[in-house]
């Protein structure tokens, strides 16, 4: 039957394979009957199905799911879909509706509690040495603005000492950065620097 989660909850079991780098793939039945599933190869994302939709279309989808059964299969393995966003682009999304529904009226801030409840999956990251290159990166793209703007979106999140403030940290950058440059080139510069200063 597996077990019954809510969204916050499966945010963070998928959050704990990804950061494990597990190859298995994940099936949710939800409350209102939809299934969920997510293919993952060595902690990357490489299938996702919610009902009817894939890829992002199924992580908007996902930001109203109302809980469900979850089962973790090690031994299925989900063929790969073509297109889809870099993983932490889609954990960042589906972590952005964690904060959305921690604060509804707080527009675009990042949601103390989340960062909070972040400390409870502490991971090994170089932070000191990611900032000072977000920095160098981000000069280069937004201008000199762009050192303030990191320093206040660490402080904002409480610093990158789990993977859940390293994805709001990195989506609220994004966010930032959207229009300045390629969306796509940002992703895979923040996949770049997430393997480069992930401590194994």
């Amino acid at each position: 039957m597996g077990d019954h989660v809510d969204y916050q909850t499966f945010c963070g079991r998928l959050d704990d394979l990804v950061s494990r780098r597990v190859t298995a793939s994940m099936k949710l039945v939800t409350d209102d009957q939809h299934s969920l599933w997510i293919g993952l190869e060595q902690g990357v994302i490489i299938a996702l199905r919610y009902g009817p939709w894939t890829g992002e279309s199924a992580v908007r989808k996902l930001e109203t799911m109302p809980g469900g059964n979850l089962i973790i299969d090690p031994k299925l393995k989900l063929p790969q879909m073509l297109n889809l966003p870099p993983t932490s682009h889609l954990m960042a999304r589906l972590y952005a509706a964690v904060a959305k529904a921690a604060a509804p009226d707080r527009k675009g801030s990042i949601e103390p509690a989340v960062a909070q409840a972040s400390k409870e999956a502490p991971f090994e990251f170089q932070q000191a040495e990611f900032i000072a290159e977000m920095q160098r990166y981000l000069t280069g793209v937004l201008g000199p603005i762009a050192a303030m703007m990191v320093d206040r979106t660490v402080e904002a999140v409480g610093g990158i000492g789990s993977e859940r403030q390293l994805q709001a940290f990195v989506e609220q950058m994004r966010n930032e950065a959207d229009g300045f440059v390629s969306l796509e080139q940002f992703d895979q510069k923040m996949e770049t620097l997430r393997d480069r200063f992930r401590e194994t």
